[in-house]
C-alpha cells in the first residue's frame, strides 16, 4: 500500500485527517497551535519497554506525510517531549514540512510534554490496568494519591504557563507544533476545554487538539468540531 493510501484510509488517522483540513481552513495570517500526539509506535504492554519505543517504519512514514499536509506559508515552530518517539515524529514532521517548501523549525523538548510529574512507572501500570480515561478521570476526581501523581491543578497550571503562555505571543502566521503524549493531551482538554475522557475519544497517534485566535475570538478543534472557546480566551486574557 502507497503512502497516500495509507493516509488516507487508516482508522487510526482519522483525526489527524480532521485536524489537517480544519488547518488548512484557518486564514494563514491567523496565529494557530496544535497539540498532537506521537505518530504510531508498536503496541507493548511492558511499561519500562514504552519508555525507550521509538517509532515504528509505519509511524515516520505518517509523520513525514503529516508535515507535507500542513497550512502552506506558515512559520511552523515545533516544541516535543524529549521521549524519542516524540524526537523522531517532531523531525519528521519538520522534513515533510520542508519537502513541500514549507518552514519549520525544531525549537526545544519542554518537560511539560512528557508529562505530569510523579511516579512514571506507577502512573503506566495503573493506566494499564484500569484503561487510560478512567485513570484520567481518578485524576480529576483527586482519587490517585499525589505519591503517584500530582494534582491535576499543579499539572494544569503550568500547561496554561508554559503552553498558552507561548502561544499568547504567536505572531501572525505563526503556527505551534507541539508533540506529546496521549495522557498530556487528555488531561489538557479535560481541564482547559471540559472535555471528560472516554474510550471513544481518547487521543489517536498524530491526533490531538488545534486553536486559532484573531478578531472575532478565540476556537478550538478537538473531536472533528470547531467551536468558539471562552475558556481558552479567559486563559489568554489572563496571561
Amino acid at each position: 500500500m502507497s503512502d497516500v493510501a495509507e493516509w488516507e484510509s487508516s482508522d487510526w488517522l482519522s483525526e489527524a485527517r480532521w485536524l489537517l483540513t480544519w488547518a488548512n481552513q484557518v486564514d494563514v495570517r491567523t496565529p494557530m497551535m496544535m497539540v498532537i500526539r506521537h505518530s504510531h509506535r508498536e503496541l507493548s504492554d511492558n511499561v519500562q519497554e514504552l519508555r525507550t519505543h521509538g517509532l515504528s517504519p509505519l509511524g515516520h512514514r505518517m509523520a513525514l506525510k503529516f508535515g507535507e499536509k500542513l497550512p502552506p506559508s506558515r512559520d511552523v515552530r515545533i516544541f516535543y517531549s524529549p521521549r524519542l518517539r516524540c524526537i523522531q515524529t517532531a523531525c519528521d514532521i519538520a522534513e515533510g514540512y520542508h519537502a513541500i517548501g514549507g518552514n519549520a523549525e525544531l525549537i526545544s523538548d519542554i518537560r511539560l510534554l512528557l508529562g505530569p510529574y510523579g511516579n512514571g512507572e506507577k502512573i503506566g501500570e495503573q493506566m494499564m490496568q484500569v484503561g487510560g480515561p478512567a485513570f484520567v478521570a481518578k485524576w480529576s476526581e483527586k482519587q490517585v494519591s499525589s505519591d503517584i501523581i500530582e494534582p491535576i491543578k499543579l499539572f494544569c497550571d503550568r500547561f496554561i504557563t508554559d503552553i498558552i503562555g507561548r502561544f499568547a505571543e504567536a505572531k501572525s502566521g505563526e503556527l505551534q507544533l507541539y508533540v506529546t503524549h496521549d495522557m498530556v493531551i487528555m488531561g489538557a482538554r479535560l481541564a482547559l476545554l471540559k472535555t471528560q475522557p472516554t474510550d471513544s475519544n481518547w487521543t489517536h497517534f498524530l491526533g490531538g487538539f488545534a486553536a486559532a485566535v484573531d478578531e472575532r475570538g478565540s476556537y478550538v478543534f478537538e473531536n472533528g468540531e470547531a467551536r468558539r472557546s471562552p475558556e481558552l480566551a479567559s486563559f489568554l486574557a489572563d496571561l
